[in-house]
């Protein structure tokens, strides 16, 4: 990473935590023993597709620069749609309600962590469980123009992602920025495990 990334990534753990690895999360919860895997075959296996991802990151930049959120949705989407799956092993206690928390959990830290990571590379600002006076807002991502408030949910809905967002009044610490605040509710689907639905409220 530059200084400057170092420094951004530095600044958002310094709220609370930028970013937190899946084991951590399990530690949480469960137990999860990680299992090794190659890259799925297709063209994220072959490394002379390298540009692939560049051109990810590029198409990603203009749709937040354009406040393209169904391009910036759809380029998620094919980057969960690659990603293999990892099942988590669960305490032997642990009866079903709890393995099901725990599985939803699992998957919205997943999840979010592949967004911060990706937003990151990109050298935008971005920040993750940033803290207010009543809540933790998952992810925001800042450009020129705009501030983007990311809520995640699984297994729920792109409406109840955004109450949370109002409820919890995230874009309140953005009220004398000259920037527009965007508010993008995301949910995932545990048996797709990809983005089943977003909205822009």
């Amino acid at each position: 990473f530059s200084n400057r990334t170092a420094s951004k990534f530095s600044m958002s753990a310094s709220g609370s935590m930028a970013f937190k690895s899946s084991s951590s999360t399990m530690m949480q919860g469960y137990n999860f023993m990680p299992t090794r895997h190659s890259l799925p075959l297709g063209k994220s296996a072959d490394p002379t597709n390298a540009s692939n991802t560049t051109n990810s990151l590029v198409d990603m930049r203009k749709a937040l620069n354009d406040k393209d959120i169904d391009t910036m949705m759809l380029i998620l989407k094919s980057i969960y749609a690659s990603l293999p799956y990892i099942k988590p092993v669960y305490r032997e206690d642990m009866d079903e309600e709890d393995r099901q928390d725990a599985l939803n959990k699992y998957i919205e830290r997943d999840f979010q962590n592949v967004i911060y990571i990706f937003f990151l590379l990109m050298g935008q600002p971005t920040y993750s469980e940033v803290q207010n006076n009543l809540g933790r807002a998952d992810c925001i991502v800042e450009t020129n123009r705009y501030v983007y408030l990311f809520e995640f949910k699984v297994e729920a809905s792109a409406d109840v992602a955004l109450e949370q967002i109002r409820k919890h009044e995230y874009a309140t610490r953005y009220a004398a920025d000259p920037r527009e605040v965007i508010c993008v509710g995301v949910n995932f689907g545990r048996r797709k495990r990809n983005i089943t639905e977003w909205k822009v409220g």
